[in-house]
């Protein structure tokens, strides 16, 4: 049986710098900002439907993952409309509950790589016999394509963030950085 766990952060970090663009999805590397009254927001990541009516009635963020639970951006937008749908069975305004996807993302250098790494981690993923496909929800590609494929993919499924998540090493972390940071200044 799954626990539910409800994470608020002992510390509060500088608000992200996330990208206002009108009906677009946000973009985030950090944690939420605080809220008004300065605590730290409440996180929420459910794993059942109990955990999802939980989150909707209680969090600030509620964080979804693709996994084999939610294994499609069908799936995951299903999973969106639940918790838009418990936001309002319980009374909240659903703008004061942000839904936040996370977004595995591989950054390469250039379209040929982006293929290249797409058929490696597809034939790990087969070899590892997991029992859904992540290569329809993760963004694989050049550096310049990966957020605004981790964006799309939020609007797809209505999500109001997109946190990206690299799988790869701390290099890659600090090139996503200041990839975003370069991809805000120019929005």
């Amino acid at each position: 049986m799954s626990q539910l766990i409800l994470d608020r952060p002992r510390t509060v970090a500088p608000a992200p710098a996330v990208t206002v663009r009108p009906g677009r999805a946000a973009v985030a590397v950090v944690v939420p900002a605080p809220q008004p009254d300065g605590s730290a927001p409440l996180v929420f990541r459910p794993e059942s439907e109990a955990g999802v009516a939980l989150g909707a009635a209680r969090a600030d963020v509620v964080r979804l993952g693709f996994s084999a639970r939610v294994p499609s951006l069908a799936a995951m937008r299903r999973l969106v409309e639940a918790v838009e749908d418990e936001i309002a069975a319980v009374g909240r305004d659903r703008s004061s509950v942000r839904i936040v996807l996370d977004v595995e993302v591989v950054l390469t250098d250039d379209d040929a790589a982006a293929r290249r790494k797409r058929a490696q981690l597809d034939h790990l993923d087969a070899l590892a016999g997991i029992a859904w496909a992540p290569s329809g929800t993760r963004v694989v590609a050049a550096t310049p394509d990966v957020v605004n494929a981790a964006v799309e993919l939020g609007e797809r499924v209505g999500a109001d963030e997109v946190v990206l998540v690299p799988l790869t090493g701390s290099a890659d972390v600090e090139r996503l950085r200041l990839l975003v940071v370069d991809s805000l200044s120019v929005a």
